[in-house]
């Protein structure tokens, strides 16, 4: 194990088989990953044995998995923990943040390099052409975890290093660009990814000027997205600012919503009701938004737009359902009838 460095996946030793298995690649299958990905990072050896003999971990650590891991502590601290529990929420965030403080803001695996996609360095972020798409979204991903980090740590290092980023690095300056990317560095994921990072960015920061910023930010972020009718993003909203904005959008999404998590496949390309696009992100064929019983099985990660998705041979999970239907309960938005 590295110090500060959290896997991706952690399963039994026993096991003989695992999705993303390791594999080895030729001098022909290299050039090709290469020429289809210059960023490709070809990692042959992605499972370890842990210290104990114990267990399989998976390497290369992505910032996806960081943006959804500091969601789901951010959540669990505010709303669930008690003392002990934050104290080791605080205890086992901080050493993420010292790894990637020691290693100039990279996700740095085995091999002594930085992660595929775990790069949030000013060296990086800021001077290689290759990063451009990135550099806003990821500014603002290392500025909620340094923010997150001195919350739950009241040490001053944190917040050291979070100025130093703003004042000398033009990280604050780098989020703004993130509404005017290039279309073609479009990622629909990237709503969710912003989504993760915004809570600890409203709730934490005491300076007006930057709280303004960000609060300018999300404010054009929801505007933008609201047209998606996801009730993650719209109770996400809700709960930083104390509104009931797309309520009934919310609630319509919930409700028809199906049961069955069997991710059916869809062509919706050949109705002739439908105009097949390439918006809103232009690599991808797409139809108009349409309600959630009409597209495939639901994952925030996945475009609802797609004209042709689905893979039958796989059941989904029901946390895209389950997450903003509590964040409704929670915010009273959803009410419980047989209560009253």
């Amino acid at each position: 194990e590295i110090d500060g460095f959290f896997a991706r996946t952690v399963i039994p030793v026993s096991w003989n088989r695992s999705h993303d298995m390791d594999r080895t690649y030729s001098p022909q299958q290299l050039a090709d990953e290469v020429i289809r990905d210059p960023r490709r990072k070809s990692v042959e050896k992605r499972w370890h044995i842990s210290k104990d003999g114990k267990w399989k971990w998976k390497g290369d650590t992505s910032s996806d998995e960081l943006c959804g891991h500091l969601f789901g502590y951010y959540c669990y601290y505010t709303f669930a923990a008690n003392k002990q529990e934050k104290k080791e929420v605080a205890d086992h965030f901080s050493k993420i943040m010292d790894h990637l403080i020691r290693n100039d803001f990279n996700l740095t695996g085995v091999d002594g390099t930085h992660t595929k996609w775990g790069v949030w360095s000013p060296k990086i972020i800021n001077n290689d052409p290759e990063w451009a798409p990135e550099r806003a979204l990821n500014s603002m991903e290392l500025l909620s975890f340094l923010k997150f980090t001195y919350h739950i740590t009241k040490d001053e290092k944190y917040q050291k290093e979070y100025l130093k980023l703003i004042e000398e690095h033009g990280y604050l300056e780098n989020i703004k660009k993130f509404h005017n990317t290039n279309p073609a560095w479009n990622t629909y994921f990237d709503i969710y990814m912003a989504l993760f990072v915004y809570p600890p960015l409203l709730s934490y920061e005491d300076d007006p000027k930057i709280k303004k910023e960000y609060q300018n930010h999300m404010d054009q972020w929801f505007n933008k997205n609201k047209v998606t009718k996801s009730p993650f993003v719209n109770f996400t909203y809700n709960l930083l600012n104390g509104g009931s904005d797309e309520l009934n959008n919310s609630i319509f999404f919930l409700k028809d919503a199906p049961l069955d998590l069997v991710d059916w496949r869809f062509d919706n390309g050949k109705r002739e009701d439908l105009q097949v696009v390439r918006s809103p992100i232009l690599e991808v064929l797409q139809v108009p938004l349409l309600p959630p019983s009409e597209y495939r099985t639901i994952r925030w990660d996945r475009n609802p737009y797609h004209a042709i998705s689905g893979n039958p041979a796989q059941e989904r999970d029901p946390v895209y359902w389950l997450l903003p239907y509590w964040m409704g309960r929670y915010q009273n938005l959803i009410i419980d009838e047989s209560k009253n």
